[in-house]
């Protein structure tokens, strides 16, 4: 198998318990799984014995199949492989003993939540109910096993102006590393929806978000910023990003239930992103998949070195300004916290004209 794989991507498969507005996997109730040999296969492909590698089981909702991540695990600890499992769950299907195992497992979870009661409201159950109290009691659950969990959150026009009260709400669960946010994609079920909030919205949420994040470190409450505290480490060590993830360097493979291999997850189904079958006997050579580089007006960008581009799957999905926009307002929030203003102020008089977020083609 190819040298230097870093993260096999296992879709466990494309069920999900939830109907949620803007599912870029449009998962449904009926579907395909993946089957448990596949993924065994998949990983001994992977990784030689004695070799390393993080393994991300997702879905639909993964723990409709932890069984199958369960035999995973058990065949990479036999085998001697070292590896490191993340999981990333809607949380209303945790439950104490579920919740005892993944502990027992070292598996790392990471739960999708958008917000508090209404602000969670595009995810929900097939019936049309809301799912944020099964997320909650899932939440709690994984606290009372003394699991530390990262929460991420996908802005929408249904939360976006309250993304300072998933701080709040962060907070109050007591266990929480940090919270992710990512755009919604024009993508799945989200292609059709009018989910994307407005310029203006997205402005006066994350200036809420931001004043949030510093009153609660002020208090010395923080919860951490994911996007935030990447940027603030970059800027604080003078390294840079040449790229947004591995799936532009070849370094990670997703295997869907079919047994088709991707970049990762997001990219199943995206035409010209296919790099085989994980039972044609060899995986294919590594080598980054040809359309997921960086434009050209990112790679202009003076910040290109803290972004990296973006999700190329997002790019790919529908380039939308208003990922530049949030981005661009975590990376003023960094260069204030850091004491590099001197940067800010220099560079947001040189980025490229295409990505003002307040262009009038974005606006219509």
């Amino acid at each position: 198998m190819k040298a230097g794989l870093d993260t096999l991507v296992l879709r466990l498969t494309n069920r999900c318990n939830l109907s949620c507005a803007y599912c870029y996997a449009e998962g449904e109730p009926a579907g395909a799984d993946l089957p448990p040999e596949l993924a065994v296969k998949a990983v001994s492909l992977a990784c030689p014995p004695g070799g390393s590698l993080h393994i991300q089981f997702t879905g639909g909702e993964p723990l409709l199949c932890w069984d199958t991540a369960a035999q995973v695990l058990d065949f990479g600890r036999a085998t001697g492989r070292q590896i490191q499992a993340s999981l990333q769950t809607n949380g209303t299907l945790l439950t104490p003993e579920l919740c005892q195992e993944l502990k027992a497992r070292q598996v790392a979870v990471g739960v999708s939540l958008d917000g508090v009661a209404a602000d969670n409201a595009a995810r929900f159950f097939p019936g049309g109910s809301p799912s944020f109290p099964a997320a909650v009691q899932g939440l709690q659950a994984l606290a009372e096993a003394g699991m530390v969990v990262n929460l991420t959150a996908v802005v929408t026009a249904v939360n976006v102006q309250n993304l300072d009260r998933l701080l709040e709400f962060a907070l109050w669960c007591g266990n929480i590393h940090g919270v992710g946010l990512d755009l919604v994609r024009p993508q799945g079920r989200g292609a059709g929806a009018e989910l994307f909030p407005s310029p203006q919205a997205l402005e006066e949420g994350m200036s809420r978000l931001l004043a949030r994040y510093d009153q609660l470190a002020g208090l010395g409450r923080p919860v951490r910023l994911k996007e935030l505290e990447r940027l603030r480490l970059l800027l604080r060590t003078g390294r840079r990003r040449d790229c947004y993830c591995n799936a532009q360097t070849g370094r990670s493979l997703a295997v869907t239930p079919d047994g088709c291999l991707w970049p990762c997850s997001a990219l199943a189904g995206v035409d010209g992103c296919l790099l085989g079958q994980s039972d044609a006997g060899a995986w294919p050579p590594q080598r980054p998949c040809p359309g997921l580089e960086p434009p050209e007006v990112c790679t202009r960008c003076p910040a290109f070195g803290l972004c990296g581009g973006g999700c190329p799957a997002a790019r790919l999905a529908g380039f939308s300004q208003l990922d530049c926009q949030m981005h661009r307002k975590m990376l003023e929030h960094a260069c204030r916290l850091e004491g590099k203003l001197e940067l800010w102020n220099t560079w947001q008089n040189t980025f490229p004209d295409r990505e003002n977020p307040y262009h009038e083609e974005e606006l219509e």
